[in-house]
């Protein structure tokens, strides 16, 4: 579903405690609105949208989405989670805001803290205020945000927080200057009275399963269609959420690989899955789990016929596995995980991502994802895509980049996602194994290496008709391997081999 699809269904819905129609842009009066819906349930606002539904369009737009971001964002406190997005629906330009319910009420704007109340953006009266702090104080007992004992701030991933304080900056109108990493987990809720919080350690923990082994995410390919045959792979990752998802996508991109065609003198690559579809329903796994528990988990499955993610915990109680298929509330089990992701980028629009889930399956030529919740667990199941599946280009010989990550028997693509995007010392598998396909590669970016000592990795993509993701992917196999090191400064710095380039490639023990 396109976000003009969505558009049309919020407003056949009409106004109601989750939807506000504005019909001009007034600032004032939009961040208000965004802080009375946040006060409550949540919900969308459409900015040049008359009560009746009516589509009047914005003859001046406001700033730039960037600037109009950060505005808003300074006129809401505390920190307010919204995405906001400006389109073109019908001919006339509208703003469309999305907006979670905000687990730090009440939030004021501009010194006052408003409510919504029967449709109309009003002065929250003293029970409304009261009824904010009692939903604040229940925030403060949720499982995120109860301590962790033992944890302490050289726990946590100092480089993972410095990229979210970049992230958190850079939506600010005025950045914060000399931020640091305890001032920031106190802002954002991760370090309490001097504790590190549960979502701190699912967040930037170097090694989260020793205080949370419910935080681990299991990778399995499997030689047929039920789970209990034999498997190609079968992997536990430890690594906090940002490591566990690059992980995964890393092996999943791997798997499924790409097409390349050339159109004109440009290469263009277009993956053999659809990939808002598999990221978005990834981060919900991961993002959305019910992390309270000791028993759960997420498990991705790759059969011949399918591949499947499984979360534990069931829906929250307002919404049904069929709801999932239409727009609906986002209801955020873990608000201060989700306010992560939201900051570095990882999540784009609050509350529709299972409908741009069906769009983009249906948009690559796959089947509808489906859904099913069963002994608490929720299952997401893309219904041909699996290892079996044909992949786009895999029988043309004018496309060499076509059957990257494919298979050559099923496996071949499998054992290569072995090395992709693992954490940091998980990475034991020997070369001896793994299919050749990956060491001709390792050579021949070592070859290229050797023979331009300097060169950086858009210019090995260049030349070895790669891309910059695989091209990355395979320099980080070598330089573990000692065999090529990275010297000079980030941006104008160069790969130079250390071994020389008949040397075979091998993966460090």
């Amino acid at each position: 579903m396109s976000h003009e699809d969505i558009i049309e269904n919020l407003i056949a819905q009409g106004e109601g405690n989750r939807l506000v129609f504005a019909p001009v842009w007034d600032e004032d009066h939009v961040a208000k609105t965004m802080s009375a819906l946040i006060n409550g349930e949540g919900g969308d606002l459409l900015v040049g949208v008359g009560e009746d539904g009516a589509i009047l369009g914005l003859d001046t737009g406001p700033a730039s989405d960037t600037e109009l971001l950060k505005r808003l964002q300074a006129s809401i406190v505390p920190d307010a989670p919204f995405s906001l997005t400006r389109l073109v629906y019908q001919n006339q330009s509208i703003v469309h805001v999305s907006l979670w319910a905000g687990s730090k009420k009440p939030y004021s704007c501009g010194g006052n803290i408003y409510a919504l109340r029967d449709g109309k953006i009003l002065l929250a009266n003293r029970s409304e205020i009261g009824s904010l702090v009692r939903d604040r104080k229940a925030a403060d007992y949720h499982w995120e945000r109860q301590a962790v004992l033992g944890a302490e701030l050289d726990d946590l991933d100092e480089k993972e927080i410095l990229k979210t304080i970049k992230a958190y900056n850079a939506h600010k109108i005025n950045p914060i200057s000399g931020l640091t990493i305890e001032d920031f987990l106190i802002r954002l809720g991760l370090l309490r009275d001097g504790s590190i919080t549960n979502a701190a350690i699912i967040l930037f923990a170097k090694h989260p399963s020793t205080f949370l082994p419910q935080c681990r995410v299991r990778l399995t390919a499997y030689s047929g269609e039920k789970s209990g045959l034999t498997t190609s792979y079968d992997r536990q990752l430890d690594g906090h959420l940002f490591a566990n998802f690059e992980a995964v996508m890393g092996f999943l991109e791997v798997t499924f690989g790409k097409k390349t065609r050339l159109v004109g003198m440009e290469r263009v690559e277009t993956p053999n899955y659809p990939p808002f579809a598999i990221r978005e329903g990834l981060l919900n796994a991961l993002v959305h789990r019910n992390y309270s528990s000791v028993s759960g988990s997420v498990h991705i499955s790759i059969f011949v016929d399918r591949l499947e993610i499984s979360s534990y915990g069931s829906l929250p109680d307002d919404l049904s596995v069929d709801d999932l298929r239409r727009e609906h509330a986002s209801i955020l089990r873990n608000p201060d995980i989700a306010q992560v992701c939201y900051i570095r980028g990882f999540i784009e629009m609050l509350g529709s991502g299972t409908l741009r889930m069906i769009n983009d399956c249906k948009e690559n030529g796959f089947d509808e994802p489906l859904w099913s919740l069963s002994s608490n667990h929720l299952k997401l199941i893309y219904p041909d895509l699996g290892l079996g599946r044909p992949l786009r280009g895999a029988n043309d010989g004018a496309n060499d980049g076509a059957n990257e990550g494919a298979n050559d028997g099923v496996n071949d693509g499998v054992n290569e996602g072995v090395n992709e995007g693992v954490n940091e010392g998980e990475n034991e598998v020997s070369i001896e194994g793994t299919n050749k396909r990956l060491i001709a590669e390792l050579a021949k970016i070592l070859k290229l290496i050797s023979k331009s000592p300097g060169i950086k990795a858009p210019e090995i993509a260049k030349r070895s008709h790669k891309s910059i993701a695989s091209v990355e992917r395979y320099l980080r196999i070598l330089k573990e391997s000692n065999h090529i090191e990275f010297n000079g400064a980030p941006k104008i710095g160069g790969y130079f081999a250390v071994k020389p380039e008949d040397t075979p490639p091998r993966l460090p023990k």
